[in-house]
């Protein structure tokens, strides 16, 4: 073996090392550090100190009205959909039999003049009036009527400002073969995402994202200007360009 192919074989052993030592390591601290919060016998908030966002472009899509309804069984104080393009009409449609089902939660309908969810999340927010705001994607399904109250929990220390959830794909039956590979795909994705977040939380207390799909947050921090001109204007390279309108859950998390 030349010096040349020693010297590759060692940068080739290190990086190596990295990703095995790394990989054993996040394992330790996914099972054995990782501590979550405990529901307390006497809880500072109830899902009454709730409201729920949900930003839409297809409210017609198959998922919508399960996603509405396993939120709405949670009984949080008030929940806003808002409409990309002004479809204000189709929601309405949609939600009309649920207020009379679920009384206990006050739904409001908005909609903004474009399909932009940063936009259409920011128009909800002066109308919010709860401590905490739940953000939640239309084609999600919150697994019991009890899913509010474990959300709550870590929030009963100051220091939580936002909250993530762990995030799973339902496996698709009597599908095709291309359809059963891409939904296991996205149920590996999540899975990945669940475990990195976990791990690294319990190593530093850091986290690389609070997925988008459905996170809580003090209000008091999306109601903050700066906040709100940020996430409706983002912009990078010194702020020549943009706005950026990808990854929201990832401006919210770094700031």
């Amino acid at each position: 073996m030349s010096e040349n192919q020693f010297v590759w074989h060692c940068y080739f052993l290190e990086l190596f090392a990295f990703r095995y030592v790394r990989l054993l390591y996040h394992i330790y601290s996914f099972w054995f550090l990782y501590r979550p919060a405990k529901i307390p016998q006497h809880p500072t908030y109830s899902p009454a100190d709730i409201s729920v966002v949900i930003p839409t472009v297809n409210p017609r899509n198959d998922d919508f009205e399960e996603c509405l309804s396993t939120c709405l069984i949670n009984k949080p104080k008030s929940m806003f959909i808002i409409g990309g393009g002004l479809q204000i009409e189709d929601i309405e449609e949609i939600v009309h039999p649920l207020r009379s089902n679920y009384h206990e939660t006050e739904i409001t309908v908005l909609s903004t003049k474009v399909a932009n969810k940063r936009f259409q999340i920011a128009r909800a927010i002066p109308f919010i009036q709860t401590k905490i705001t739940v953000l939640l994607d239309d084609h999600v399904f919150w697994p019991s009527p009890n899913f509010l109250q474990t959300v709550l929990a870590p929030f009963e220390d100051p220091k939580v400002g936002i909250v993530g959830t762990n995030k799973r794909v339902r496996r698709r039956k009597n599908c095709t073969i291309f359809e059963s590979i891409w939904n296991m795909l996205g149920a590996l994705y999540l899975e990945r995402h669940n475990f990195e977040i976990r791990a690294t939380n319990a190593i530093d207390g850091g986290v690389f994202v609070i997925s988008g799909r459905t996170s809580a947050h003090r209000t008091e921090i999306l109601k903050n200007d700066d906040f709100i001109k940020g996430f409706t204007n983002e912009r990078f390279f010194f702020r020549r360009f943009g706005p950026l309108n990808t990854d929201d859950d990832n401006y919210i998390t770094r700031s």
